[in-house]
């Protein structure tokens, strides 16, 4: 568990605080921002063992937030919440239309209109949509916690894709980055012009497997894994076998920094620059 909290810290502020939520399968965290000067105040983490199913994971994320002692406030300025699956899929923007929202997903991945509910979110620099599902339950206990500001529900690869596109350095013809976050690891690439080439998420047990979707992905678009600018985030450091093992075949591997847009107290120096790279990129998502 990772609890950090700024002295600047109010609670009684609350209504200028941006609040950040992520969970999947195996965790549930959160930050909480300050809008009037973007600084971060307080960031949490909670794991548990991956869930046999979404009323169980619903019925864990309830229990955090009812014992939190501020997390069930009503009176946040903005409330983002986003959730880790592989159940989405991108659309270009000339050919979205939200009335065939299930048409997408369908064509992805498996769907139940009974169970499920369906969201989107607009990425205007690069020109596409994101579309997902995620279980009605989830939403439904989310809404009942914030019935005062509507929540803006997010899957997991928005903010990596606007994170990714505000990291892109102009001068480089083309950057992956990946995202180890639970089980799953998140893959993007960009072009110069912040054009998207890739995007995709694998679930993955052990650091052969990390490297295998990650080869697989280079060897399929025809890069050079010896030159091939690669950042890395989330659940990763230097000294695990994830990172040794990609290291072995990618030399040109770097761990991300954090969201420009944000600024950080010393007492966050406990946690690397690029963990929580998901969760601290959500404010990028308006």
């Amino acid at each position: 568990m990772t609890k950090i909290q700024d002295s600047a810290f109010n609670v009684e502020e609350l209504g200028q605080y941006q609040l950040c939520l992520t969970i999947g399968p195996k965790e549930f965290y959160f930050a909480v921002i300050n809008t009037n000067n973007n600084r971060c105040l307080s960031l949490e983490h909670f794991s548990f063992q991956k869930v046999g199913s979404m009323e169980r994971l619903t019925n864990f994320m309830k229990e955090i937030i009812e014992d939190h002692h501020y997390l069930s406030a009503g009176f946040w300025k903005e409330i983002f919440v986003c959730v880790k699956n592989q159940r989405f899929s991108l659309v270009p923007n000339s050919l979205f239309d939200e009335a065939h929202l299930t048409d997408y997903l369908n064509w992805q991945c498996e769907i139940d209109e009974e169970k499920d509910a369906f969201f989107y979110h607009q990425h205007p620099a690069l020109g596409l949509v994101t579309t997902f599902a995620t279980s009605k339950k989830l939403v439904k206990a989310i809404e009942e916690f914030y019935p005062n500001k509507k929540p803006i529900i997010l899957h997991q690869t928005s903010p990596l894709l606007e994170g990714a596109l505000q990291a892109f350095e102009p001068s480089l013809p083309l950057k992956m980055h990946l995202h180890c976050s639970g089980s799953f690891l998140n893959i993007v690439i960009l072009r110069k012009g912040g054009q998207l080439q890739y995007n995709n998420v694998f679930t993955y047990k052990t650091p052969e497997d990390l490297l295998y979707f990650t080869m697989l992905v280079i060897k399929e678009l025809e890069l050079n894994p010896e030159t091939l600018p690669v950042s890395v985030s989330g659940d990763i450091d230097f000294s695990d076998m994830n990172f040794t093992k990609l290291y072995q075949y990618i030399r040109a591997l770097s761990f991300s920094t954090r969201p420009t847009h944000l600024h950080f107290g010393y007492m966050f120096d406990e946690v690397f620059d690029h963990q929580f790279f998901d969760l601290l990129s959500l404010p990028l998502c308006k």
